[in-house]
This record gives structure tokens, sequence and C-alpha cells, in this order.
């Protein structure tokens, strides 16, 4: 039973990991967009 919850538990921490990367990769995405459109708009 402890393993099961130790598994869970690590499972839970990666899932949490691979959000917060995913989230701060779409930030960037953004970041950038938002970059590339002052730049057109400057040009």
């Amino acid at each position: 039973m402890k393993i099961v919850v130790k598994l869970l538990k690590k499972q839970w921490i990666d899932y949490r990991y691979s959000i917060k990367i995913y989230s701060s990769f779409k930030l960037e995405l953004l970041y950038l967009k938002f970059k590339l459109k002052i730049l057109f708009d400057f040009f």
C-alpha cells in the first residue's frame, strides 16, 4: 500500500512539474508573438 502512495505522489509531482513547464512554455510563446508583433508594427 505504501508503495502505491509513493508512486501516486511521484506521478502527482511529475504532473505538476510538466504543467509548470507547459505554462511557462506557453508564456514564452506569447511573449515571442508579442515581440514579433511590435517589431512588425514598428517597421
